[in-house]
């Protein structure tokens, strides 16, 4: 008897978030770019990044890791958010 395991494939997404200051001197991180399936978080510009990975996770998005910004050799406030899901069938 053979079985076939079957691999989850995974599809991906990149979000960029920035640190913009609020006028009592707070800051919060701001979401500016999204990079993935065309369909994928485009409402998300300019949301606070707590919001859109919330929003995300909802829709079965996870996070798989966060990349710092490194401009020159030094660290800049932001970073790439990338998360991940199973592939939807089609």
């Amino acid at each position: 008897m053979h079985t076939t395991v079957q691999h989850p494939t995974w599809e991906y997404i990149l979000v960029r978030a920035e640190y913009v200051e609020r006028m009592r001197g707070e800051q919060f991180q701001r979401v500016t770019v999204v990079h993935g399936p065309d369909d994928v978080g485009q409402e998300l510009h300019d949301v606070p990044l707590s919001q859109a990975l919330a929003a995300l996770g909802a829709e079965g998005w996870e996070l798989a890791g966060i990349d710092p910004v490194i401009k020159e050799g030094l660290h800049t406030p932001g970073a790439w958010y990338v998360l991940k899901r199973q592939s939807q069938p089609t």
